[in-house]
């Protein structure tokens, strides 16, 4: 690349996206900076992302397994409330069927991430799964996945209308999962590394 002088898409400068929960230490950083997962449905981790739609925003929540770097459950709306992050999880809980007992779901600090530990996960499931935030300034690869989407979507990440922005983040979903290669994966994509390590996933790999 630097012979050819090819350079990566630069984002503009980010607007704060995270604003610090009242109770954000009611669950620890189970996870302790180890972002990788012996088999599927272990880890989780969710990220909210900010899509310019008009002269107003969109909000895509999404949850990724950190085993495959799947993603597995999305929910986009015009508000950035608790339930934005609840649709995620239900979508994710969806994929395996609703095995997910033991699940880790790691997220930062954030006023949607505490609002919905504290009041709504419980509505998923009985007992709730596993909350963990990482620590201030810590990274999660849900982060790196959003900053992915946003250098690789049509539009410069920007739309006129938020029907265009749901078939544009639904066809880069399916393109992330199916054909986007990850070198953490041995540059496979996440559908294929699960088909080669998990056949008994392939399948749930290959509908999300």
């Amino acid at each position: 690349m630097r012979r050819h002088e090819i350079v990566g898409l630069h984002l503009r400068r980010r607007y704060r996206t995270t604003i610090r929960g009242k109770t954000a230490m009611s669950a620890a950083d189970l996870l302790a900076g180890d972002f990788t997962a012996e088999q599927p449905n272990v880890k989780w981790c969710g990220e909210i992302a900010y899509l310019r739609v008009g002269r107003s925003w969109m909000f895509l929540a999404t949850v990724i397994d950190l085993y495959s770097r799947r993603l597995i459950g999305y929910a986009m709306a015009e508000h950035m409330r608790a339930d934005l992050v609840i649709d995620a999880l239900r979508h994710a809980v969806a994929a395996p069927g609703g095995q997910v007992d033991g699940v880790i779901f790691h997220t930062d600090h954030g006023s949607v991430y505490v609002a919905a530990f504290r009041e709504s996960l419980r509505r998923i499931r009985n007992p709730p799964l596993d909350g963990s935030y990482r620590v201030e300034h810590g990274q999660c690869r849900g982060r790196v996945l959003v900053r992915g989407l946003k250098r690789e979507l049509p539009h410069g990440a920007r739309w006129a209308t938020p029907q265009r922005a749901r078939l544009d983040v639904f066809g880069w979903i399916s393109f992330y999962n199916n054909k986007r290669r990850h070198s953490t994966l041995g540059y496979q994509c996440p559908a294929a590394y699960e088909n080669r390590t998990q056949p008994s996933t392939a399948m749930l790999a290959l509908a999300a």
